[in-house]
């Protein structure tokens, strides 16, 4: 009377099924590997200059650490400098953050060229690595170098407060 209704749910393979498909490497697996690796890249270099891009537009923007600090090494910022640079990290990642929206859409206009199977395989059907977040991610936060030296004097400034200050 009932029957059994899919529901697109995945089947349930037992342990040797899944070790099995752990280290099988068909055509699909390949082409799967291929297209993560294509995307990663592509992603990768278009966030590269697009980060370089965003940091030249915003280094000349934050402002020079007060010289020294009496009993402490590193130059850290005023109150003031403090608050103006934070308005510009706030920024600084919003614009980075609407760019990764770019960078997607421009590495979306290229088509996977490495399917070894295009009988089998169907490009981007269930494959989030193709959204290229891990090359998006290390690419900007290797090129955004202004923001990260930026918050390492943001984070000194409030780690030294009870250093004396001093004038210059």
């Amino acid at each position: 009377m009932s029957e059994a209704v899919n529901l697109g749910l995945p089947e349930n393979k037992d342990l040797s099924e899944r070790v099995a498909s752990l280290f099988s490497f068909d055509c699909v697996r390949i082409s799967r590997i291929l297209e993560t690796a294509q995307y990663g890249l592509i992603f990768a270099l278009l966030a590269f200059f697009f980060g370089f891009a965003i940091d030249c537009l915003f280094r000349p923007t934050y402002p020079k650490p007060t010289k020294r600090v009496i009993g402490c090494k590193e130059p850290v910022y005023s109150m003031a400098q403090m608050a103006w640079a934070l308005c510009f990290v706030c920024l600084q990642v919003m614009v980075a953050a609407v760019s990764v929206i770019y960078v997607r859409k421009l590495g979306e206009l290229v088509p996977f060229f490495f399917n070894l199977c295009p009988e089998k395989y169907v490009p981007h059907w269930k494959v989030k690595e193709q959204e290229g977040e891990l090359g998006l991610a290390l690419a900007f936060v290797g090129v955004l170098t202004t923001l990260i030296d930026v918050l390492g004097t943001m984070r000194r400034s409030v780690a030294y407060t009870d250093c004396a200050w001093e004038e210059g």
